[in-house]
């Protein structure tokens, strides 16, 4: 089973999940929750800087390399990762075999599309350079009747290019399908505000130790999940629970089983610091701000009402959001984080050579 559809049934049985447990509610932690947890840094939580640069360079980066171009190489000799193009012909006792000479062939540097030496050979040649590679198959090649022989490739450089990832401009930023951001200071404020609200809340979390964890919530869980995918085997493929996880790429059941029940434990631990931080911290949702923050969540996800929202997902899991945003609106306060200040890139991120196929 190809990854696309591993990633797409990973997105079926969040819904599914999510559903199942949108009913659930505060009183599922009804207890003591110190017993089971302790919180770390709050509201004061550390902001990985380095981070937080990489993750947004990275965002300029994923939205820049759409556009990236090739670009000649004329003065210096070909490097890794540049594309060059060649001339070759390959011949094995003094003959030529078949398959083995092409001309105007496009080739990346450490693509590792020919054989072993064949590419690294090619590093530090000239645009006219034609030589000879000594070099042989491998003996697990494809075809028995080159596996493991010496064989002599006469390789010419007709020209050498690399790609390269153009600086993001307003117009890159327009083209987005999601149509949210006009400017690359826009996109830029947006990804900081993201990516700083995501990595407090990370570091906040990590900061919390779970002492134990509750059966009933970790057990509720992990049965949802499970169920979850036994009837998406069944009802989506027409096969077995073992045969569908198998298929993407666990090598037993009882790993997948091993795997379930770790995320079932990440996420009871992430609701019971929401429970107990709001407790200890006395965080209340006002009639209001349920309404006009629940509304923009039923928005968000394609749902014209707050109440057609409600019967998705329910009252409690909209307020464990907004709970949860809370939280994270202390750290970024307590933190004198200003989302209004203007944002850099890398200077790297500019331009910059990417390694991709021909």
């Amino acid at each position: 089973m190809k990854k696309l559809s591993f990633v797409l049934a990973l997105l079926l049985i969040c819904s599914v999940v999510f559903t199942g447990c949108g009913k659930k509610n505060e009183k599922l932690y009804d207890y003591e929750l110190k017993e089971y947890v302790t919180l770390g840094t709050f509201p004061k939580v550390k902001l990985d800087e380095e981070k937080l640069q990489k993750a947004i360079d990275d965002a300029v980066k994923s939205v820049a390399e759409k556009h990236k171009e090739k670009v000649d190489v004329t003065d210096r000799p070909v490097a890794k990762d540049d594309i060059v193009n060649i001339d070759y012909v390959g011949k094995i006792d003094g003959k030529e075999f078949t398959g083995g000479s092409a001309k105007g062939t496009d080739l990346t540097i450490g693509s590792k599309k020919f054989i072993a030496g064949f590419e690294d050979g090619l590093i530090g040649w000239n645009i006219g350079d034609e030589k000879d590679l000594n070099l042989t198959f491998p003996e697990n090649y494809s075809s028995a009747d080159l596996a493991g022989k010496p064989v002599v490739f006469t390789v010419k450089i007709n020209s050498i290019k690399k790609e390269v990832i153009p600086e993001l401009t307003d117009k890159m930023i327009e083209e987005l399908e999601s149509g949210e951001y006009k400017t690359v200071s826009e996109f830029l404020k947006y990804q900081r505000k993201y990516n700083v609200e995501a990595l407090l809340w990370e570091e906040f979390l990590k900061s919390c130790e779970v002492i134990k964890y509750p059966e009933k919530e970790t057990k509720e869980l992990y049965n949802q999940t499970i169920e979850a995918y036994k009837t998406m085997a069944i009802n989506y493929y027409g096969t077995t629970l073992e045969n569908l996880v198998i298929n993407y790429g666990y090598s037993t059941l009882d790993s997948f089983f091993a795997e379930t029940l770790a995320n079932s434990r990440n996420t009871v631990k992430e609701e019971m610091v929401v429970y107990l931080t709001v407790r200890e911290n006395k965080i209340e949702i006002s009639d209001e701000e349920y309404k006009t923050l629940g509304l923009e969540m039923a928005k968000e996800n394609k749902y014209d009402s707050l109440e057609a929202y409600e019967d998705y997902v329910g009252v409690d899991n909209i307020k464990y959001n907004i709970y949860k945003d809370k939280i994270i609106e202390m750290a970024v306060k307590a933190n004198s984080i200003d989302f209004d200040s203007a944002v850099e890139t890398s200077p790297a991120d500019k331009e910059q050579d990417v390694t991709t196929a021909a």
